[in-house]
């Protein structure tokens, strides 16, 4: 059942284990004397409680397991089972101080894993719902790039844009169903329930209480779920209902209708807008973006984004190194050329006889493509619109906001810059900007400041 040789990467006192499918690597409450690496093969981490075992974790090629013992002396804390034919190497104690001490981007890679899996639990021991079905979720499995990945795409209060805009590049569609089987996309597809599956997918904002218990359904059924578009992550142009009180914002959207429909939905006369909002679909009294509700592993900002940057995620996923593209800034993708200019003002809108060549910002206008996220194709300043960071901070400027400095700061500073106008002139276009609902502006209590997120 257990065979030892070398493994040609460890040194000369690491051995090599071959464990049979079906076998057991060691017991809940054994001693631990090693921690393991899988080098081929998945193995399956269970809890046992009596006659019951629970699984934690489905661990393949590249994991590691049994470091709790190994750092600690402590029993073991669950048992693990081969699932497959597997190959691990077993490190002792000393064998794992030696291999660090040669290797540290072993012990490195070992804490950050560690880290991750800490955050991930804390986040889902928060949430009945997601703690029932955490053993799934902690430390989820990797896929191989002969995987397909089954994926479901739901949407929550938005304008569709994002579901439609998977349909938008017919090639890198083909690309997607290639490697992805979509079992559930109500814009795409009849199906009516939402399955098990490995990756799923939410655009828009939760705004209704239903919206709220297909989101955590969703996480619950869900390997990875991914914030798709600019009002999943950021809250985007829903979000502007913030500004009211429900009841001012259930006035106001129906008080100046005429139908019969708003006419009782206001509350003009003996009915209440109370009736409408007591619904079993009432409204939430805000907004709410998908991580204000449950976890989120990726965040892919946008408006919309494009089929290419969830082509990159579920490469990352399948261990294909095309998805850790490090995104720039939009400027980068963007062909129009800065020139040095006298600028007698600077405004939110181009002028049609503008340049197509040359840079938004030098012909007066504010374009925040030099601070924003990349990964568009800079598709508006191509068109001739300005870019108002639908995409999230750039890399660099996520830096620099974790470092202290304000969005809009940073903004400011960078249009002075490059427009050589002075701040005080400068200020009410940016507060224009932001109340059109640019939604980067207002971002910093809104967006996830973790860029290993971002996609």
């Amino acid at each position: 059942d257990v065979i030892i040789d070398r493994h040609p990467l460890s040194d000369e006192s690491t051995s090599c284990i071959k464990v049979e499918a079906g076998k057991t690597i060691f017991r809940q409450g054994d001693q631990g004397d090693g921690m393991y690496l899988v080098l081929e093969g998945e193995v399956e981490i269970c809890h046992e409680s009596g006659d019951e075992r629970s699984r934690i974790a489905v661990l393949g090629a590249n994991d590691f397991f049994g470091e709790m013992a190994l750092l600690t002396g402590s029993p073991r804390s669950s048992t693990v089972v081969a699932l497959s034919n597997v190959k691990l190497a077993h490190l002792k104690l000393t064998d794992f101080l030696n291999t660090v001490s040669s290797k540290p981007e072993l012990g490195l890679f070992i804490i950050q894993t560690l880290i991750s899996r800490l955050r991930a639990t804390n986040s889902a021991i928060h949430d009945p719902l997601r703690c029932a079905n955490m053993v799934r979720q902690v430390v989820p499995p990797k896929f191989t790039r002969r995987s397909r990945i089954r994926m479901a795409v739901i949407s929550l209060a938005s304008c569709g844009g994002c579901a439609a805009s998977l349909l938008q590049d017919p090639s890198k569609l083909g690309q997607l169903t290639d490697i992805v089987e979509i079992s559930y996309c109500p814009m795409l597809m009849d199906a009516e329930q939402l399955g098990e599956v490995d990756l799923a997918l939410i655009d828009g904002v939760v705004r209704l209480k239903d919206e709220e218990e297909k989101l955590l359904d969703a996480r619950a059924k869900s390997r990875f779920l991914v914030a798709w578009g600019s009002c999943a992550a950021i809250g985007g142009i829903p979000s502007l209902a913030n500004d009211l009180e429900l009841e001012e914002l259930v006035a106001e959207t129906y008080s100046q209708a005429l139908d019969p429909l708003a006419y009782y939905l206001s509350g003009a006369e003996t009915q209440s807008s109370d009736i409408y909002l007591k619904q079993g679909s009432a409204l939430l009294r805000k907004a709410r973006k998908v991580d204000d509700f449950v976890r989120v592993d990726y965040f892919v900002p946008g408006c919309p984004p494009s089929v290419a940057l969830l082509l990159d995620v579920v490469k990352e996923l399948r261990g294909q190194q095309e998805g850790r593209e490090t995104r720039r800034m939009v400027c980068s993708e963007c062909p129009r050329k800065p020139k040095k200019v006298e600028l007698e003002q600077v405004g939110l809108y181009p002028k049609i006889d503008w340049d197509p060549r040359q840079c938004l910002v030098s012909s007066g206008c504010i374009c925040l493509g030099f601070a924003t996220r990349g990964g568009c194709d800079a598709i508006c300043p191509k068109g001739g619109l300005p870019c108002w960071g639908c995409r999230g901070p750039s890399q660099g400027t996520l830096g620099k906001i974790n470092q202290g400095d304000y969005y809009e700061e940073i903004v400011l500073k960078g249009v002075v810059q490059r427009t050589n106008q002075p701040e005080d002139s400068l200020k009410p276009v940016l507060r224009q900007l932001r109340h059109k609902g640019c939604g980067a502006l207002g971002f910093e209590t809104n967006f996830v400041k973790d860029g290993s997120r971002l996609r």
